[in-house]
């Protein structure tokens, strides 16, 4: 949201190192101030995006700009993600037989989805 770009919400849970329950009170009050636009999709499953509005960026960047170490703890995050992606597509070319391979890499969300089944760190 930093950057004006659409994000979903499993994006910004593997962005942000937060609590659900907080995270999830944090964006209820964005959107019921009106600075966050959200757009649903029902597909095979619900895909929320999430972008903060042109008013909203400026009064954050006036009176409560992130910090260079945030700046750069977001950017870091965002290019892990991208290269789990590219990690993702190449398994898939690989090896598409796989049960732990996806074969529709398309989703941002089954992206992280597919890291967390790898790495384990799905509790149920």
């Amino acid at each position: 949201m930093v950057y004006r770009t659409e994000i979903t919400d499993a994006e910004l849970d593997f962005i942000l190192i937060i609590n659900v329950v907080e995270r999830r009170k944090a964006l209820n009050e964005l959107l019921r101030t009106n600075m966050l636009n959200m757009k649903q999709k029902v597909m095979i499953h619900l895909n929320i995006n999430i972008k903060i509005n042109d008013l909203a960026h400026e009064y954050l960047i006036i009176n409560h700009r992130p910090n260079k170490a945030t700046y750069k703890m977001i950017k870091k995050k965002i290019n892990e993600l991208k290269g789990l992606k590219q990690n993702l597509s190449l398994e898939v070319s690989v090896d598409p037989f796989n049960p732990c391979s996806i074969s529709n890499v398309n989703s941002k969300d089954e992206i992280l989805a597919a890291y967390n089944l790898k790495t384990g760190s799905i509790l149920f």
